[in-house]
């Protein structure tokens, strides 16, 4: 039996109609997939393009510690006035400021002067010290020598000086020098603003005679 035309026409029109329905999804998945590809190339170039601009920056520079720095200052003179608005000075051939707190500052050569609301003056050297700025306190190391001219010479290997009161203690063995004698002990305290004396621990005191004392200026 032989198809008519119209049935041959209908067939092929239902062939080609089933074709194109399958290739739809195919389509639509190579598509979905070249799609995805271009996505994924495209995400590349950009972490490709950030990692770039990071690694061309360069280096940021290591923070600098500043407080292993020491500040060194030749020939330092310092001054001040203390309670009673009396005037006091150190000078030093050299200090050096500690890199950890700013109030300490490391001295050398040492020489100063305090003096007293009546005038009278202290005067002091020693071989090295260490000033306390925020304590107003100088601690004096190495042949330190306390004088007040015309009364007495001290000599003692370290001392702290309070430099508000004129305060001076030492734990030190101590050789005083009078016009008439010589004290020697193993401690001083001189407080009341430097008013009062107090010689401690194995105190002994050798008073020089008239004789003695005329035999000794003669001598100088």
């Amino acid at each position: 039996m032989k198809a008519s035309s119209g049935d041959t026409a209908n067939g092929m029109a239902e062939r080609q109609a089933g074709h194109k329905r399958r290739m739809q999804p195919a389509a639509i998945a190579s598509w979905l997939t070249l799609a995805l590809a271009i996505a994924f190339f495209i995400l590349f170039l950009v972490q490709a393009g950030t990692f770039s601009s990071f690694s061309d920056y360069p280096e940021p520079a290591p923070v600098k510690d500043v407080t292993q720095e020491k500040v060194i200052v030749s020939s330092s003179s310092i001054s001040g006035f203390d309670r009673e608005k009396q005037p006091y000075t150190i000078n030093s051939q050299s200090a050096v400021q500690d890199p950890e707190r700013a109030n300490i500052i490391n001295l050398k050569t040492i020489s100063g002067r305090l003096r007293k609301s009546d005038g009278t003056q202290y005067s002091f050297d020693a071989k090295t010290g260490v000033y306390d700025s925020d304590s107003k306190t100088l601690d004096l190391a190495g042949d330190v020598h306390i004088i007040s001219s015309g009364r007495f010479v001290a000599t003692m290997p370290s001392a702290r000086v309070s430099l508000q009161d004129k305060q001076l203690t030492s734990d030190a063995q101590v050789v005083v020098q009078f016009d008439n004698g010589d004290i020697v002990a193993n401690g001083v305290r001189i407080t009341n603003d430097g008013k009062d004396i107090l010689f401690v621990n194995g105190v002994r005191a050798h008073v020089l005679s008239a004789a003695s004392k005329e035999n000794k200026d003669g001598n100088d």
